[in-house]
């Protein structure tokens, strides 16, 4: 895979790029935007038809995909379980509403229909990754996204879930702990970005 798009994670960004299109400067910088395909991945702030990704989609003429789900938290839960569902059904507890859910989502929309998708430097994604991950993409797609824009953390904070620590971010991607905000920040991005 090759790296084909910008990774933003914040909404406040967003907001930013429409204020700044105002400006003459502000327009040409993002002049670049408009037509292009953007993927937005989150929580409820993110996921209805009416949200922030869909004004910004607007906005710029760009293509949205959209596989943001209310209620998703960066961390594992506890029993966390891996669902690569492309139309993920919630069993009550959402042991499955996480963002490292809509990252395989992501990733299974980026590789070829049936391709097993590497594993990066010969290692799984992580302990819990599905055995082999398959790419869902067509031959005929278009699906070629320039920017991914990961919104969450709500859910993470009111539930109270461990931040952890900022050494977290230094580890490697597949060691790094997904119960934690930093961990899973650390995960989601890293395997994004390898793309």
């Amino acid at each position: 895979m090759k790296n084909i798009f910008h990774l933003i994670i914040t909404a406040g960004l967003v907001s930013i790029l429409l204020v700044c299109c105002q400006s003459q400067e502000g327009k040409k910088q993002t002049e670049s935007l408009y037509g292009k395909q953007i993927v937005a991945i989150g929580n409820s702030i993110t996921a209805p038809k009416d949200s922030w990704a869909w004004i910004t989609a607007q906005h710029f003429d760009m293509e949205l995909t959209n596989l943001a789900v209310s209620g998703a938290q960066w961390t594992d839960y506890q029993g966390t379980t891996v669902d690569t569902n492309p139309k993920p059904v919630y069993d009550g507890v959402h042991t499955n509403n996480v963002i490292s859910n809509q990252v395989y989502r992501f990733l299974q929309l980026i590789v070829p229909e049936g391709e097993i998708i590497s594993e990066a430097e010969g290692e799984k994604f992580h302990t819990s990754t599905p055995a082999p991950l398959t790419g869902l993409k067509t031959k005929n797609s278009t699906f070629d996204p320039t920017i991914v824009i990961i919104s969450c953390g709500t859910n993470d904070s009111s539930n109270g879930k461990p931040i952890g620590d900022p050494s977290e971010l230094d580890k490697p991607y597949q060691e790094a702990d997904r119960k934690t905000l930093y961990g899973a920040i650390n995960w989601a991005v890293s395997i994004i970005r390898k793309c």
